[in-house]
């Protein structure tokens, strides 16, 4: 775990210490049950998979709730939140409730739409409540991951905070000319090992939308001109990258943890805080893009 000079610790670097550790596994299907496909009568366009999380086996040790937490939850995504009752919550009361540190959430239902459109799948999350014999950590994480997720969530519908950039080729961003395209804002640094690995990924996105106009893709890197272009020797990034954005992203976005990424629509104003997964989600429904894959 690498601590950065004022003490904040890196998600993405905590993840690859994990993973270094061997505790970072493909997902427990023995701990939170095989998916069944329900009973009841669908439409045969929505295949639905009831699970039966067994909150005692996920929190039985530190890498047992890790392995599934990493695996199955993203709190920044959509879905369809319920208390321990079941009853219906809004977002917002779950992931406070969530954030006491009593509880842990669950996938307990998925709806997944029988077409290839990216990401369609509808997920249910549960409030289980935690042992009160789980390690002190798992409930510390929990109430730390969700403290972000809350942070990322009220921040939807905002304006994104003043900026006036320019990027390494000499382009520059402002609010204003930045205004009618859709925004996709992609925090790192080239240290991150989470940040680099997804990169390939990343570059496909930005190809796939590049008759599009109307969608920017803008990276913004706490390190130096130089030092970005000494790793793109190495690695080739597709997005616009700005240097030195670290008073930007750490004092106005309030981010640190990397990588994180913003979606903007088209006036400005914030839609999703998360990761690259969900961020397209989002960018493809606001875009109408349908893509396969």
């Amino acid at each position: 775990m690498l601590v950065e000079p004022k003490g904040r610790i890196y998600h993405a670097l905590f993840c690859t210490s994990l993973l270094v550790l061997g505790w970072l596994l493909p997902g427990c299907q023995s701990q939170h049950g095989a998916p069944r496909e329900a009973t009841t009568k669908q439409p045969d366009t929505v295949k639905v998979f009831q699970l039966r999380p067994d909150v005692h086996g996920l929190t039985a040790d530190f890498k047992s709730f890790w392995n599934y937490w990493y695996d199955s939850i993203d709190l920044t995504r959509d879905f369809l939140p319920l208390d321990t009752k079941g009853d219906t919550l809004s977002k917002l009361a779950f992931l406070k409730q969530l954030h006491t540190g009593r509880y842990m959430a669950a996938i307990t239902r998925i709806e997944r739409p029988d077409r290839k459109d990216v990401n369609q799948d509808i997920y249910t999350y549960q409030l289980l409540s935690l042992p009160s014999s789980s390690d002190p950590v798992i409930k510390s994480l929990i109430e730390q991951l969700t403290a972000k997720a809350l942070h990322d969530y009220k921040m939807e519908g905002q304006p994104l905070p003043g900026f006036n950039m320019t990027a390494i080729d000499g382009k520059r961003y402002t609010n204003e000319n930045c205004k009618g395209r859709i925004l996709v804002i992609d925090t790192w640094f080239v240290r991150c090992g989470a940040c680099v690995r997804e990169m390939p990924e990343l570059n496909k996105w930005v190809y796939q939308n590049k008759d599009r106009k109307d969608v920017l893709f803008l990276s913004l890197c706490l390190d130096s001109k130089t030092a970005i272009e000494n790793f793109l020797q190495k690695q080739g990034f597709a997005f616009d990258i700005v240097a030195d954005a670290k008073d930007y992203i750490e004092q106005k976005l309030d981010i640190q943890e990397f990588p994180t990424k913003i979606l903007v629509d088209k006036s400005g104003k914030i839609v999703r805080i998360g990761s690259y997964a969900s961020i397209r989600r989002e960018m493809e429904k606001l875009a109408g893009i349908s893509n396969g894959g």
